[in-house]
């Protein structure tokens, strides 16, 4: 299941995908779990969406 969140900051970016790689590790045995993280800045606002696969 693809979920998004979003960051404003490089640190907020950070403190987010640290969570998910916890989250990835942890749950790497599960077939629902997070494979695959995709960051993407947007270019109008400098934020940042982070797509979980």
């Amino acid at each position: 299941m693809s979920t998004q969140r979003g960051a404003n900051t490089p640190e907020e970016l950070a403190k987010s995908i640290q969570k998910l790689g916890r989250e990835m590790q942890e749950f790497s045995e599960c077939s629902n779990g997070i494979r695959e993280i995709v960051i993407t800045l947007d270019e109008d606002d400098g934020s940042f969406t982070i797509t979980t696969d």
